[in-house]
């Protein structure tokens, strides 16, 4: 008895979505979405059962719901999961986590087609969408973008791609503290220096294994000092560390290791 009560209701939701897109056709979606929310919202007949309506406006929701994921159109996927809420909320819920698995999914597609053609600009964009749907996947995705837009700007060998990719680097420290200075810890600007150096050197290391000269030249403008100090006693305060001075040794040894590379060129 269940299983032809549940299919008289399907058909009846059926014939309900059907009469709803047949109005004054052609309809657009907002047109088609405005009819089928007037059908969910409607007042009950003097002779119709709230739980009979109910389980209608459910089936009536998820197939309008299910057409919109067949062609990928998750905006109004989630405006009919909303009206769901009203009608059967432990519906919605489930039909939420089906709409983002769908997002999810077709996101991952798009990303991975737009890094197969180097386009980089679309991949951030669908990256972005793609953190209010699944953020651990997003972080994934924006660290394989940055490689692979890393490793493709290196191998161009143009003055235009250097000049993109350094304008990318956004690690360079801001405040260089005076010599002089005295803090209770190492100041920050070591560890600032030594993340952005460190980058630069990952960097360079792609850059000598491309030979791409181009780049190599620009990198070497980007390294930055490193600062030197020495702990130092204050009375009763204990051991502070006083910075003594800079040291550009990390760009000495990358113009060292470029000079040695390229004598095998």
């Amino acid at each position: 008895m269940d299983a032809l009560k549940y299919s008289i209701i399907a058909i009846a939701a059926s014939l309900a979505l059907t009469s709803c897109l047949s109005k004054e056709e052609p309809q657009n979606q907002e047109e088609r979405y405005n009819s089928i929310e007037k059908e969910i919202r409607k007042d009950l007949g003097f002779f119709e059962n709230e739980q009979t309506v109910n389980e209608q406006n459910t089936a009536l929701l998820k197939s309008a719901l299910e057409a919109e994921l067949e062609n990928n159109d998750f905006f109004y996927a989630n405006k009919y999961c909303d009206l769901l809420e009203i009608v059967n909320y432990p519906e919605s819920k489930e039909s939420k986590k089906k709409i983002m698995e769908a997002e999810a999914t077709f996101l991952k597609f798009a990303l991975d087609d737009a890094l197969k053609n180097y386009d980089f600009e679309n991949a951030k964009k669908h990256c972005d969408v793609l953190k209010n749907v699944d953020f651990s996947i997003s972080k994934e995705y924006s660290e394989r973008i940055k490689i692979a837009e890393t490793s493709f700007w290196i191998s161009q060998k143009s003055e235009d791609a250097a000049n993109r990719l350094i304008s990318a680097i956004d690690s360079r420290p801001v405040e260089k503290p005076s010599i002089g200075t005295i803090s209770e810890s190492a100041p920050a600007y070591d560890w600032q220096a030594k993340r952005h150096n460190d980058l630069i050197d990952e960097y360079f290391e792609k850059a000598l294994t491309q030979r791409n000269e181009i780049l190599i030249q620009k990198l070497l403008s980007q390294y930055v000092d490193e600062p030197t100090y020495e702990t130092i006693e204050i009375g009763p305060k204990g051991k502070r560390n006083k910075v003594t001075g800079f040291t550009d040794q990390r760009k000495k040894e990358a113009q060292k290791k470029f000079e040695d590379a390229k004598k095998n060129w």
